[in-house]
């Protein structure tokens, strides 16, 4: 079944602090075509309306991240003078703010391998196995409707904008399906009992490639602490971002565990964020002999690997094989879940050492930047606690 909650106060203007801040907003640009010129600013100083109308920046949206407790500003700067020198401008006038470029996030998916062969899909767990976990997502849109998902809890708030065009259903259904599918149908999900938590941040773009705003996740985040999830799954990548880092620091400070994907852009890529944070869980793609996704991330950041590669998931039109990073995810996330049900305490260092000791060692003695602690898979259905981490079988 699925629910739908309204953003209320995320909605545009909604936590505008003083009416100078109105007067800017009355004269900035609307629509999400500039979205590439934006910059980020969170200040909690009283003055910053007058400051950003003396630097000839407008005010496009504020938004109180109530669950971090930070207010986050979003600006346009004027038609001259944008990117790089606009935000040195602006740490010049506002130098205790926290400024940066609203960056682009992409989805850590390769192309689809083809049809599934539903008689090789997953032995069915128990339909209650999850019941009462909170788990979050940031994706794209997911088909509730789905054969796999019609029956589950799943709760879906969009932060797109208005004029955006939504993307495909497919990424996310996928994810939706491997983290909750209905075990009675012909792929089940690690924890079909529990209530999945969708944010929507990823639209269509004119090139016809898929991106969300990093604004859009950040507002996502903070909605997902308020619905009170133990965990998030992050099957996306961007660059290193300061006000992205302080966030999801304060987001695991506030007790919410992060898990992400490494990144696919191969074993020289830089680091991809949000899983190269040391609040993130970072999951990496195996196939089922162990071997490595060959598009994979590779780095000090690794923290797992998980089945990646020609894993069966539902998509748009039925079901596909597919294979990327963001496939990997699940596993990680429903094992983090599983703990959190034990009891353990939502601290990453304890969540890592703790799936550590159920890691089967690859590559390199110890941790290493290719399979990071090793391979992991999750039973989180076995036992009466249905929360216990398991390796065996995972190489057949």
């Amino acid at each position: 079944m699925e629910r739908s909650v309204s953003t209320g106060r995320y909605a545009i203007l909604t936590a505008l602090v003083t009416a100078g801040f109105a007067a800017l907003v009355a004269t900035a640009p609307v629509g999400g075509t500039l979205a590439r010129r934006d910059i980020l600013i969170i200040t909690e100083r009283p003055d910053a309306a007058r400051v950003l109308t003396g630097q000839g920046f407008s005010l496009r949206e504020t938004t109180r991240l109530d669950g971090v407790g930070k207010p986050l500003l979003r600006v346009t700067p004027p038609a001259t003078g944008g990117g790089a020198a606009a935000v040195t401008r602006l740490r010049r006038a506002l130098p205790e703010a926290l400024i940066a470029t609203n960056g682009t996030v992409v989805l850590t998916s390769a192309a689809p391998g083809g049809p599934v062969d539903l008689a090789t899909a997953s032995a069915p767990r128990p339909g209650t196995c999850g019941a009462g976990i909170r788990l979050g997502m940031i994706d794209t849109r997911v088909d509730a409707a789905h054969e796999t998902l019609r029956t589950r809890e799943i709760v879906r708030q969009s932060f797109l904008e208005a004029d955006a065009v939504p993307a495909p259903v497919d990424h996310g259904t996928a994810i939706a399906s491997l983290l909750v599918g209905d075990p009675a149908e012909s792929i089940g999900g690690l924890l079909p009992g529990a209530t999945l938590y969708v944010a929507e941040v990823f639209r269509r773009k004119a090139d016809g490639s898929l991106a969300a705003d990093l604004y859009a996740v950040l507002k996502a985040l903070d909605w997902l602490i308020e619905q009170r999830v133990s965990v998030v799954n992050m099957s996306f990548e961007t660059i290193e971002n300061p006000v992205l880092s302080l966030i999801l620091g304060k987001a695991a400070g506030e007790g919410l565990m992060l898990v992400a994907a490494a990144g696919n852009g191969g074993p020289r890529a830089a680091p991809a964020y949000p899983a190269a944070h040391p609040a993130v869980l970072a999951v990496t793609a195996v196939d089922r002999q162990a071997r490595a996704y060959r598009y994979a991330n590779h780095g000090s950041y690794i923290d797992f690997s998980a089945l990646g590669v020609g894993v069966r998931t539902a998509a748009a039109n039925g079901f596909q094989v597919q294979s990327g990073t963001s496939f990997a995810v699940p596993a990680i996330t429903a094992a983090v879940a599983g703990l959190l049900r034990r009891g353990l305490t939502p601290d990453p260092a304890l969540i890592r050492e703790t799936l550590r000791g159920a890691a089967r060692d690859l590559g390199a003695p110890g941790r290493d930047d290719v399979y990071g602690w090793g391979v992991l898979n999750v039973d989180v259905c076995a036992g009466s606690g249905g929360a216990s981490v398991s390796t065996d079988d995972f190489v057949r």
